[in-house]
C-alpha cells in the first residue's frame, strides 16, 4: 500500500513532503546520499558524459544505472528460483506420469 509522506506544520495545515513510496522510512533512507569515490577510465567517463547529457549529473546517472542493474539481479535470482521449483514440479509429474504408463502397460 503506498501512502503519502506528509508534514503537519505547528498551524495545523498539512504538506507533501515526498513522493508516493511504501512507507516514510523507505522515502527517508532512499533520499539520503553518501558521498563515495570511484576510479573510472577516461573512456568509460567520456561515455557517461555523452549518456547523460547536460541535464544530468554522473551521480545520478550512475545511481540510475546501477539501481537498474540491481533490480535486474533481484529479478534474475527470483526467475531462476522459481524456474527450479517448476522444473522439480515437472520431474515429479513426469515420474507420476510414467509410473501410470507402465502400469497400464503392464495391465493390457
Amino acid at each position: 500500500m503506498y501512502t503519502r509522506v506528509v508534514e503537519v506544520t505547528d498551524n495545523g495545515s498539512r504538506w507533501a513532503t515526498g513522493a508516493l513510496c511504501a512507507s516514510f522510512n523507505e522515502w527517508y533512507i532512499g533520499s539520503m546520499k553518501e558521498k563515495t569515490s570511484i576510479t573510472l577510465s577516461s573512456e568509460v567517463l567520456a561515455r557517461i558524459d555523452l549518456l547523460a547529457g547536460s541535464r544530468h549529473s554522473r551521480s545520478a546517472f550512475i545511481e540510475r544505472v546501477l539501481r537498474r542493474y540491481l533490480l535486474e539481479r533481484e529479478r534474475a535470482a527470483v526467475q531462476a528460483r522459481d524456474l527450479e521449483r517448476i522444473n522439480n514440479a515437472a520431474d515429479r509429474l513426469n515420474s507420476e506420469a510414467a509410473d501410470v504408463m507402465e502400469y497400464q502397460a503392464s495391465v493390457e
